[in-house]
């Protein structure tokens, strides 16, 4: 099995365009669809990482009092 690195390494060039999914199963010596799913969980995480590093602002809910 790949190393962490290599993986995060050819997730970094699937996203970025330079590399597909195919070539990078073939790279990794993995299938393609074990590809998508550990693609998948690192999607996740970097977008939890983000959200962590910039929380979502609170909307806050304006009254109009009238009269």
């Amino acid at each position: 099995m790949p190393d962490e690195e290599k993986i995060e390494h050819v997730f970094a060039e699937i996203k970025a365009g330079r590399l597909s999914f195919r070539g990078a199963a073939k790279q990794l010596g993995i299938p393609k669809s074990t590809l998508h799913d550990k693609y998948e969980r690192w999607l996740v995480r970097e977008i939890r990482e983000l959200e962590s590093k910039f929380p979502k602002k609170q909307k806050s809910k304006k009254i109009l009092k009238t009269g």
